[in-house]
């Protein structure tokens, strides 16, 4: 996720422009030593979308290349669809943060992040809706040790990385006993 999505979600939502994602169309480079991917390889350049809503951008991407890879890796380890899922939401959210500030708010960049992380359904081409797997509620926390502070904001969903040996929680994990979950939860933060 952290190879693929960034710099396709920026071409999608910064450009207006369509990688052809599906898993035929592109290849990943594994480093030597940890087998981590260092990079994707997109053999065709794409064509460019502008005008297109976030649906038509981003259909691809999330339905015929994440959708299928998070089910499998799902019946492989029994790992929550939720967290896969979550996971790709960290990746995706500073990207078109930092694009709607970049851009100057540009609406088209506001529409995505709207339409990818807060909008609970997903348009279909034939009118009906299927659930939006990335619209998480933000959690918001705020540190045991000091509760003064003002409140973090937590990944909505823990990657499960504290169980690791030797690694521990992340610094934004939801169940860190480092934070105290605020009691109201908005999805507007």
């Amino acid at each position: 996720l952290h190879a693929l999505l960034p710099p396709v979600a920026a071409a999608a939502s910064l450009l207006q422009h369509g990688f052809p994602v599906t898993p035929e169309q592109v290849w990943v480079s594994l480093d030597d030593a940890d087998g981590d991917p260092e990079c994707f390889h997109i053999v065709e350049l794409g064509t460019p979308r502008p005008g297109t809503d976030t649906a038509a951008r981003y259909d691809v991407l999330l339905w015929t290349h994440l959708a299928p890879l998070f089910a499998r890796l799902t019946q492989l380890t029994r790992l929550a669809p939720k967290i896969l899922w979550g996971n790709a939401v960290r990746y995706l959210e500073p990207v078109l943060e930092e694009g709607l500030r970049m851009s100057g708010q540009a609406p088209a960049v506001a529409a995505d992040l709207e339409h990818l992380l807060h909008r609970p359904t997903w348009p279909q081409p034939c009118g009906e809706a299927r659930d939006n797997p990335m619209c998480m509620p933000a959690r918001r926390g705020v540190r045991v040790a000091d509760r003064s502070a003002p409140p973090v904001t937590l990944h909505r969903q823990c990657c499960l990385y504290y169980l690791v040996p030797r690694l521990g929680y992340c610094g934004a994990c939801p169940l860190s006993p480092e934070f105290e979950r605020e009691r109201c939860a908005s999805t507007a933060d």
